[in-house]
């Protein structure tokens, strides 16, 4: 029975491509679904803090920069979706809402 579900495990994880993850990198991915399932919707933000709040459960820690490295090599393995603003459209955002704040005083 055991050799049964490692075998179900190992074929599961070669389907999803994710047999060349690193420990670390899974790690992440790990904490990533803890966190998905945690708030309602498909999309949510990931932070170190939050990666830590999750890893804590499983005794487990990386450094802030390898979480980061994790993260990239995650995405470039097509395991999560990157959503970004550009910093100069985050901006222009930003300054579009104090001037409306200001038309309506």
């Amino acid at each position: 029975m055991y050799f049964a579900v490692l075998k179900l495990l190992d074929d599961a994880s070669r389907d999803l491509g994710l047999t060349k993850l690193t420990p670390s990198n899974r790690t992440v991915l790990l904490s990533c679904i803890r966190k998905s399932e945690s708030v309602s919707g498909a999309e949510f933000v990931m932070t170190y803090d939050d990666y830590l709040t999750f890893a804590a459960a499983d005794d487990l820690a990386l450094s802030k920069a390898q979480f980061y490295n994790s993260l990239n090599a995650l995405v470039e393995a097509g395991a999560l979706v990157k959503n970004q603003i550009s910093r100069k459209k985050l901006k222009k955002m930003i300054s579009k809402v104090k001037k409306s704040k200001l038309k309506l005083k």
